[in-house]
């Protein structure tokens, strides 16, 4: 998912990105949500920084040095890529001491907000929204004219970190099940071998809802691993970017809810 944060579809509600709670959210207002991350391609290093090129397409990956270091520039779009769900425990997600991986293989965040579940489904299930809530998932379009969620329809996501580091990737909605689940995979080109499953659930509790997000990295070359690790080191340990990401999610949701439940 690529460019500087605007969302295909507009904008409906404005929450800071950061670690922090957005100003105006309950105190009990937490939400919990997923973005594509686990697994990306196409990253490396350009002049004077870091830079990652994804084309969203069907071409092959290919690596090539860049003036000031080396990039790996891969083409998206090789398969269906998207989010989905892993297994995972409330810690899991840091990497493990000793492992030969440097991306942690699973994870999960989970937050209560101060929304009905419906209202932060209305946000989740539109992917054309995520970059309103997602730190680094700044876009999304659907693919195919599909317009909602269903098993089997693709969107595209574009994703930036810091202000160089850029790629794409097409995703696979793998279960829907309004509003509770939503459940999606992605799948990188044949260069990276890189798929990851992502699961977010939503529950009702007396203070709004809790939601559950899990990842799960279903294969990655292990170069890709050590690129990725590298050039982008938040992804060694996700857990607290994704909690926000779920606050932010939420306080979305209660602002287009009018600011009160729906329920």
């Amino acid at each position: 998912m690529t460019t500087s944060g605007d969302v295909d579809g507009g904008r409906t509600a404005e929450v800071p990105r950061g670690g922090g709670r957005a100003d105006g959210s309950a105190a009990t207002g937490r939400s919990a949500a997923t973005h594509s991350g686990a697994g990306q391609g196409g990253f490396g290093t350009g002049s004077g920084g870091t830079s990652a090129g994804t084309a969203s397409g069907g071409g092959q990956g290919g690596t090539s040095s860049g003036s000031g270091g080396t990039s790996a520039g891969t083409a998206s779009g090789a398969g269906p890529d998207g989010i989905g769900a892993g297994s995972g425990g409330p810690s899991a997600g840091r990497p493990s001491a000793g492992g030969t991986r440097r991306l942690p293989q699973a994870g999960t965040a989970e937050v209560v907000v101060d929304a009905a579940p419906e209202a932060v489904w209305a946000v989740l299930a539109d992917v054309t929204r995520i970059g309103e809530w997602s730190h680094e998932c700044r876009g999304a379009e659907w693919l195919d004219g599909a317009t909602a969620a269903a098993p089997g329809v693709r969107f595209r996501g574009r994703n930036k970190v810091g202000a160089l580091v850029r790629w794409a990737r097409v995703c696979v909605i793998r279960a829907v099940d309004a509003p509770h689940e939503l459940v999606w995979e992605t799948v990188g080109p044949p260069l990276m071998r890189d798929a990851s499953l992502w699961r977010v659930r939503l529950d009702p509790v007396d203070r709004g809802t809790r939601i559950r997000q899990e990842f799960r990295i279903l294969s990655m070359a292990a170069w890709a691993d050590r690129v990725v690790a590298a050039v982008i080191p938040a992804h060694r340990d996700r857990i607290a970017a994704l909690e926000a990401d779920l606050r932010r999610l939420g306080e979305v949701a209660r602002i287009s809810a009018g600011g009160r439940r729906t329920s």
